[in-house]
């Protein structure tokens, strides 16, 4: 058994679960909801507890750090960031974005 973990219990809407279900396979869900977590949880440590009623509201989605061999499809759309491997830290790591 894992050591230092904590269980979270959360309720959510049958549809969302029924999707979750259907989508993400059971070995990846802890690790899906750690991840997001881990962005939410990074937001707020950055731009304080605001970021909270922000993404309650709307007003943040997830953005894809697409890998630096795809072709550009955003063009200039500055809420496409890539995410690079090795010679490419001066980029920013994907994160929740404010719409």
């Amino acid at each position: 058994m894992e050591e230092n973990l904590a269980k979270i219990n959360v309720r959510v809407p049958r549809e969302l679960h029924a999707e979750l279900l259907n989508r993400v396979p059971w070995g990846l869900r802890r690790h899906l909801v750690e991840a997001v977590l881990r962005l939410i949880l990074d937001a707020i440590r950055q731009d304080g507890p605001i970021v909270t009623g922000a993404i309650l509201a709307g007003e943040f989605k997830l953005v894809r750090a697409a890998k630096m061999e795809a072709a550009v499809v955003g063009g200039d759309d500055p809420t496409v960031r890539f995410l690079g491997s090795g010679d490419c830290q001066n980029l920013s790591k994907p994160s929740i974005k404010e719409v």
